[in-house]
């Protein structure tokens, strides 16, 4: 309920559970930051850097931030 969410300074959401990958998550006062976690997704990518690096299929999850600038910047 809303006395859960009193008095903190960061929030954390996870997207992910309704099948969201990424968000543009809004702050809510008196909290400074927030996060939110998207699913995670098996996708290709490359093993490494080299040019003949093999396609991989590797397990990548999207985090999304947003901050208060006055706390982040002073």
């Amino acid at each position: 309920g809303e006395e859960d969410l009193r008095d903190g300074t960061f929030a954390l959401s996870n997207i992910g559970a309704i099948g969201g990958t990424y968000a543009s998550p809004i702050i809510m006062p008196p909290q400074v930051a927030i996060g939110a976690i998207g699913k995670t997704q098996r996708l290709p990518r490359f093993a490494s850097d080299a040019a003949d690096a093999p396609v991989v299929p590797l397990n990548i999850m999207r985090m999304s931030w947003s901050a208060d600038h006055r706390v982040v910047d002073g």
